[in-house]
């Protein structure tokens, strides 16, 4: 279902920004007509280019240019999908582990080599002297 499908034009909310925000981003991604448009546009080719390029981007894989609306849209597809679904899917999950600091202590400072082995394991006291 589409946005416009939605008629969200016709809502009155003040900073309705998913409605907002999301046309601009549905518009954008419709703007190509034809192959030859995609590789015809300037901004387009420069975006390839610079994320392709070994001092910039340097993301392997990436289309070196656009030459058709299929390629494009694969590589929109890809970014829109790593961004949400697989982030989601990936990162939600962790708070059962991380959410418990003593599981995965992020913010400890110290090497665990600098801690003394006979005092590591004796208490969480002695392991407080090494947070922050």
């Amino acid at each position: 279902m589409s946005l416009q499908a939605e008629e969200t034009e016709d809502v009155q909310i003040p900073a309705y920004l998913y409605r907002e925000d999301g046309m601009k981003l549905w518009n954008a991604i419709g703007v190509f007509d034809s192959d030859e448009a995609v590789a015809s546009d300037e901004v387009v080719q420069e975006w390839a280019k610079e994320t392709t390029d070994p001092d910039k981007g340097a993301v392997k894989g990436f289309p070196a240019s656009f030459e058709d609306k299929e390629t494009v849209a694969k590589a929109l597809q890809t970014i829109m999908w790593m961004t949400s679904g697989l982030h989601a899917a990936v990162n939600f999950p962790q708070y059962e582990e991380y959410g418990c600091v003593p599981h995965k202590p992020l913010h400890l400072r110290a090497d665990f080599s600098t801690i003394p082995k006979d005092d590591a394991l004796a208490d969480v006291g002695t392991l407080s002297l090494y947070w922050l």
